[in-house]
């Protein structure tokens, strides 16, 4: 896992890993520039099992190379920070895999929630429903786990090439549809763990990326089954990955005048994201969502709308 910020997170899901049941573990926690209150965590962490690098701040994939390369045993299983496990989930995705030898990567069923314990939704794929999304070569057809919930070979990682610097956005997403290109991979259809949606996080303010992306990696699945299996070059669609990247961030200088562009992450799509779901089943923890997308963009029509029509749900139940 890698960490960044968020303490009572990071507490709360290496207890969980720590937690786990039938396996011998080792935790490979990266501190990707981690903040001192994360930092001050990962020092008082008093269990052999843990193993702690620091880096400058390099970004998810670059923790996410690094840690692979730290790993010692057969099998990687991710985790993020504030997702916790449930006590079986590694025994489970280890014994699947070992089971099948064809098989190199297995997922699990996730409960997505939100910061503050909100149920959204269940992520629940099928065996046969992710074999067919992660080597799908229309984007619209495309399916993958949730990056936290995935377990997987090492051999198999490193006979890929792993995670590739080229996606610091959906790095998950074209490592495992290399990996479903060569070999098996299977889905436990159980809840195994739960995850946290943040508006905040990467997903939630990178979706736009995160979809560029993943158009990206159905032409990568076209190229590697196009030509009879003749190699092609992958080189311009890494290029075109490459060129994704983070929105910058700068302070504004105002003697710099007007060409000064600043750019501020927003987290209004995240929020809106949340609120929409909420809204179906809890109106009274859709309008927490809906008055954080407001702040942000007071008059948004349709965001206006949807908080009012809640409104009237939560006061009429």
């Amino acid at each position: 896992m890698s960490v960044y910020d968020k303490p009572q997170d990071v507490i709360k899901t290496v207890e969980s890993v720590l937690s786990q049941t039938g396996v011998q573990l080792e935790l490979v926690i990266v501190s990707d520039g981690a903040s001192d209150e994360v930092v001050s965590v990962l020092t008082d962490i008093k269990d052999d099992r843990v193993k702690v690098h620091y880096q400058f701040n390099q970004g998810l994939t670059a923790a996410l190379i690094k840690g692979c390369q730290l790993a010692s045993h057969e099998l990687i299983a991710r985790i993020d920070a504030g997702d916790c496990m449930l006590p079986e989930r590694l025994v489970r995705q280890a014994n699947c895999i070992a089971t099948n030898s064809d098989m190199a990567l297995v997922a699990c069923w996730v409960k997505m929630q939100t910061d503050e314990g909100f149920a959204l939704y269940d992520v629940k794929l099928t065996q046969s429903s992710l074999m067919a999304g992660l080597t799908a070569t229309d984007h619209r057809n495309f399916k993958s786990p949730v990056h936290a919930c995935v377990m997987f070979r090492t051999s198999a990682y490193h006979k890929v090439g792993g995670y590739r610097s080229a996606f610091y956005f959906a790095q998950d997403c074209d490592l495992w549809a290399r990996l479903a290109s060569e070999y098996q991979v299977g889905v436990i259809e159980q809840v195994l763990q739960t995850a946290v949606f943040s508006a905040s996080g990467i997903s939630g303010r990178n979706a736009a990326k995160q979809r560029e992306l993943a158009m990206l990696v159905c032409k990568l699945n076209e190229l590697r089954q196009s030509d009879g299996g003749q190699k092609r070059s992958e080189a311009p669609v890494l290029a075109a990955a490459r060129a994704i990247r983070p929105d910058a961030e700068c302070i504004e200088d105002l003697s710099k005048g007007p060409e000064c562009n600043v750019v501020k992450n927003s987290d209004f799509d995240g929020n809106y994201f949340i609120a929409s779901v909420l809204s179906k089943t809890q109106p009274e923890a859709a309008l927490i969502y809906w008055d954080k997308a407001l702040s942000e963009k007071p008059l948004h029509p349709v965001a206006r709308m949807k908080k009012l029509w809640c409104w009237f749900k939560s006061i009429s139940n």
